[in-house]
Parts: C-alpha cells; sequence; structure tokens
C-alpha cells in the first residue's frame, strides 16, 4: 500500500512539472505569436492592403516579383577599402573608351557609417551628348556599386556641335571591416 501512495504521488508531481513546463514553453510562444500578429495587422493597414481585394493582392505579388528580379539579377557589389583604386581605374576607363580628355575627378571626404563608409566622388568633363550617355551607361554596368547622385549639364552655346560641360556627383560605397580583421 505504502508503494502504490509513493507510486501516485511521483506520477502526480511529474503530471504536474510536465504541465507546468509546457504552460511556461507555450504562454511565451503565445504572446510572441500575438505579437507578431499585431505587427502584421499594422503592416497591412500602413499598406492599405485587403486580403478580399484580388486585384490589389496581385499588383502587389507582380511589384514584390519585380523587386525580386532586379535583385537577384544586380551584379555590383560594394569594394573593400583596398579596392577603390580599381574604382578610379573603371571611371577612368569608361571616359577613355568614350574618348574623353578634358576632365577632372575629385574625391571627398569620406563618410563612415556602421557597417559601410560611403566615399563621394565629382566628375567634370566636356564631351558630345553621344559620349556623355555612354559614359552614364558604364558607370550603371560598373560591377562595383556606384550611384549617381546628381547630374549637371550645361551647354552655353548655340552650336550643337559644341561639347556639354558635365558634372556627375557619385558615391561610391565602401565595406567596412569587421573588428576581427582590423
Amino acid at each position: 500500500m505504502r508503494i502504490e501512495k509513493d507510486q501516485k504521488r511521483a506520477m502526480l508531481t511529474a503530471g504536474i512539472m510536465l504541465t507546468v513546463f509546457t504552460a511556461a514553453l507555450l504562454v511565451p510562444l503565445r504572446f510572441q505569436r500575438a505579437s507578431y500578429q499585431h505587427r502584421i495587422d499594422d503592416a497591412r493597414q500602413a499598406l492599405g492592403i485587403d486580403l478580399a481585394d484580388t486585384k490589389g493582392l496581385a499588383k502587389l505579388n507582380s511589384e514584390v516579383a519585380g523587386l525580386r528580379q532586379v535583385i537577384n539579377g544586380a551584379q555590383q557589389y560594394v569594394p573593400d577599402q583596398d579596392e577603390m583604386a580599381d574604382v578610379m581605374r573603371g571611371l577612368s576607363e569608361a571616359l577613355d573608351a568614350f574618348g574623353v580628355t578634358e576632365r577632372q575627378v575629385q574625391t571627398q571626404t569620406t563618410q563612415h557609417y556602421q557597417k559601410y563608409s560611403v566615399m563621394p566622388i565629382t566628375l567634370q568633363y566636356r564631351a558630345s551628348f553621344p559620349s556623355v550617355f555612354g559614359v552614364l551607361r558604364r558607370i550603371e554596368q560598373m560591377q562595383r556599386l556606384i550611384r549617381v547622385d546628381a547630374l549637371e549639364v550645361r551647354h552655353d552655346s548655340d552650336d550643337d556641335l559644341q561639347p556639354l560641360e558635365i558634372k556627375l556627383s557619385l558615391s561610391t560605397f565602401i565595406a567596412r571591416q569587421s573588428p576581427a580583421e582590423d
């Protein structure tokens, strides 16, 4: 009899412990799920998504697919600090490819952020319209990530054969080394 009471007590204790342990695991997950659902509902409301509107969802799906295609098709990458000479060489090659001889390239003060840095570059040159367009296309096609921040075009003459004066404000991004690499 004594053994049966001890067995019952042990089984009851094990059952209570299992219930408490299960509840301790499930209650935080339930609150976390509710938090995520709240964030999803807020995002839907901010985007104005109505799940019953199939045309709107189809349009949104199409936009997301387009963005994925653009991201997957991007061949550009952010160079390391050591590769900055290659970036400058790439700009010079783009200008040389279209016969641009009058040019000036200036780098500005590098701006440092937590995971990357940005080096502004000013590129000024004189060229015909086809050459200007070609240089811009070459810059866009460079393997390294370069953003065109501003483009200024001046043409002071009535003579269409006179070259255009171009001022490009560019930014190139530099990958920051992790602390282990410093």
